[in-house]
């Protein structure tokens, strides 16, 4: 709100919710919340997940942001967050989103 302080924990919570409801957009979001560490700690395996379920949804942006999260991750790291991106696509991904338009 205006003359307020910016809440960026209750921002992510707000943006997760809303991604989680299998929103695009609010996928993409919350990425760059875990990629930056902002009213998040920063995740860079949590951050590629985000972008993959977006990307699922063939949201553009989350389809680019995917090389700039893997690029922070060694090796072991990316595969942690593929396994992460997984159950992500399985609970939030395309088919989450049929359900929400129905």
């Amino acid at each position: 709100g205006q003359g307020t302080e910016p809440d960026l924990e209750e921002a992510a919570n707000w943006l997760r919710r809303a991604a989680m409801q299998g929103i695009p957009q609010a996928q993409f979001n919350v990425g760059n919340l875990y990629l930056d560490g902002r009213g998040v700690p920063r995740d860079y395996e949590r951050a590629y997940a985000w972008y993959r379920t977006g990307a699922a949804l063939d949201h553009a942006p989350s389809k680019l942001a995917i090389e700039r999260a893997a690029g922070k991750l060694a090796p072991a790291e990316l595969a942690e967050a593929e396994l992460l991106a997984a159950e992500y696509i399985e609970n939030y991904g395309p088919s989450t989103r049929a359900e929400v338009e129905e």
